[in-house]
């Protein structure tokens, strides 16, 4: 599910980032949902670009930037299946709660990919059993000397710790022999090496999947989330005496 992070996270976010780097910045959001981050980045005449995966999301997200009159980009891609970002950014962040592993690997090549234009990152360092790969990387000395700050985001009603990095180039010298030693043959001794033959996997097995359209498999394109059924308040059908009852009982149970 895509929590949109609140208008106020995003202010706080994008111009923290903006404290650090070069002044003619652009930022890039991996990840970007509903598109609250770029469209705070707009606003504040930024260039922004954002990716997402859910086509629904994506025209969500560009009718709301049409409404507002800003200027950014959303781009409708598979962070996944990529194979270079092909974006210039100077500032790079990323929500990147729920993010499998395979995921986290691929994100990080991407990355490398992009580092000659990149100086700062934002992202979550995430659990030691959750995003493990990202977490793993950033727990080293080094890493923690490339941090500038730690930030407090709410997304929906949950709330998530944002670090800010400076990427120079030892920083991106440890990212690559991370990844580097991930994508080795041998034996899978960390996370960043089942993450790698995981995402090698799911690559080999639908590249050898024939592709079927979805008219001839019978089932819906568009499928709808099954949604619960409203909570119904408890005081909805009771009349005022009943109500008063109630609330005195309770007062009285206190």
């Amino acid at each position: 599910t895509q929590l949109s992070t609140t208008p106020r996270s995003a202010y706080h976010l994008v111009s923290k980032m903006m404290m650090y780097g070069p002044m003619n910045a652009s930022l890039l959001d991996l990840g970007s949902g509903s598109g609250c981050i770029i469209a705070t980045a707009a606003a504040m005449s930024i260039m922004a670009t954002g990716v997402e995966l859910d086509e629904n999301t994506v025209k969500l997200c560009r009718q709301t930037l049409e409404r507002l009159r800003l200027k950014a980009t959303v781009l409708h891609v598979d962070l996944y299946h990529m194979e270079s970002l092909n974006i210039s950014a100077t500032h790079v962040c990323m929500m990147n709660v729920g993010f499998a592993p395979s995921l986290q690997i691929n994100v990080l090549r991407l990355l490398l990919n992009s580092k000659d234009s990149i100086r700062v990152l934002a992202l979550m360092k995430g659990y030691k059993n959750r995003e493990s790969v990202f977490w793993e990387l950033l727990s080293t000395e080094y890493m923690d000397g490339c941090l500038l700050e730690k930030l407090n985001i709410t997304c929906g009603t949950e709330k998530h710790t944002m670090c800010i990095y400076f990427t120079d180039e030892v920083f991106w010298n440890q990212v690559e022999a991370y990844v580097t030693d991930a994508m080795e043959e041998g034996p899978i001794e960390t996370f960043g090496d089942k993450a790698y033959s995981k995402w090698k996997e799911l690559q080999n097995a639908e590249e050898k999947m024939p592709m079927t359209p979805p008219e001839q498999t019978g089932k819906p394109t568009n499928r709808k989330r099954k949604r619960s059924p409203p909570r119904q308040h408890l005081l909805t059908n009771m009349t005022p005496a009943q109500q008063r009852e109630w609330e005195r009982n309770k007062r009285l149970k206190a």
